[in-house]
């Protein structure tokens, strides 16, 4: 592995434990903010941080940029609002683990969408994640309440947000390293713009609060620069140079680093939400597990026959 490939993997490493740190971060502060106005600060903090960077960037803009920037504004504004209730009405873990879940229904939509009979990795992670979701749900629901349902919009949105970073070209690879990151800070502009029009519907009707705690405003400051556009533009810089695959497992550790982080902050969780949410956890990463495993196998494989190739020639 070359030193450039090692500084990407150390570097994409540090994007699932940045997000893990925000869920313990976030729970503590939506017990003293209303879910919506944190979101919206979030987002409006953000904004703030990456306009010098993308402002030299931005007389080149195009109608489609613009159009991708708005869908992405309102998904993103749905993720944070949910993580943010979410995190009201259950520990950091559990939260995770249910947004962890946006893999599965990413297989599916892609399944759905482009019509073609699912692999049978991809009805096993189905099926594990279904199983994983039963569990942590109980079934017979007495723990059941409406954090559920905020973890599941955000990890629906996450999954929609990925889906649709698939029709954009300028996230594709580039041969100019530099229009890549102007196009990628173009993007976190337009779509953090459009998220914090999208957000600014708690403030106008709830009233922006006086007084908020020091606590408050240093997590609302780690989310939206350290948690949001900081590990957008590591994504957008180091992605690509360790491949998706790699890098989308890597980023599900982060549910490993909320948990973790989530017991420093004496959050408790259940038997059962440790069951299911590992069985979730499992379901998420079965497919880029495979993914690897089988590029492995090939390459071990080509190498192996090309050795033989060169033997009888």
């Amino acid at each position: 592995m070359t030193s450039i490939n090692k500084k990407s993997y150390y570097l994409i490493f540090l994007i699932p434990v940045i997000w893990g740190l925000g869920f313990p971060i976030t729970h503590n502060a939506v017990s003293q903010v209303d879910a919506g106005i944190y979101a919206f600060f979030r987002s409006f903090i953000a904004l703030l941080f990456i306009t010098p960077f993308a402002i030299k960037y931005l007389l080149k803009v195009d109608k489609k940029l613009i159009v991708a920037s708005l869908a992405f504004g309102l998904l993103i504004a749905l993720q944070f609002v949910g993580q943010s209730n979410a995190l009201r009405f259950l520990p950091s873990s559990a939260t995770a683990f249910i947004i962890s879940t946006n893999a599965i229904i990413l297989i599916i939509f892609t399944s759905v969408l482009y019509k073609k009979k699912p692999e049978k990795i991809d009805v096993f992670s189905i099926s594990l994640g279904v199983i994983g979701a039963i569990i942590i749900l109980n079934p017979k629901f007495q723990q059941f309440n409406i954090g559920y349902w905020w973890a599941g919009l955000s990890s629906l949105a996450i999954a929609l947000s990925i889906l649709l970073i698939g029709y954009l070209s300028f996230f594709k690879d580039s041969s100019e390293p530099s229009a890549k990151v102007g196009d990628g800070l173009r993007f976190i502009f337009f779509q953090s713009l459009f998220c914090v029009f999208f957000l600014s519907y708690y403030p106008l009707s709830l009233g922006i609060p006086n007084n908020l705690p020091m606590q408050v405003w240093l997590s609302i400051l780690y989310m939206g620069v350290i948690a949001t556009v900081i590990t957008t533009v590591l994504q957008i810089k180091f992605q690509n140079r360790i491949g998706n695959v790699r890098a989308s497992l890597i980023y599900n550790l982060d549910v490993i680093f909320a948990s973790v982080f989530g017991y420093l902050n004496h959050e408790t969780m259940t038997a059962t939400q440790l069951v299911g949410g590992s069985i979730i956890f499992l379901a998420s990463i079965a497919h880029p597990v495979y993914l690897l495993a089988m590029r492995k196998y090939k390459t071990s494989t080509g190498s192996i026959n090309s050795s033989i190739d060169k033997h009888h020639s």
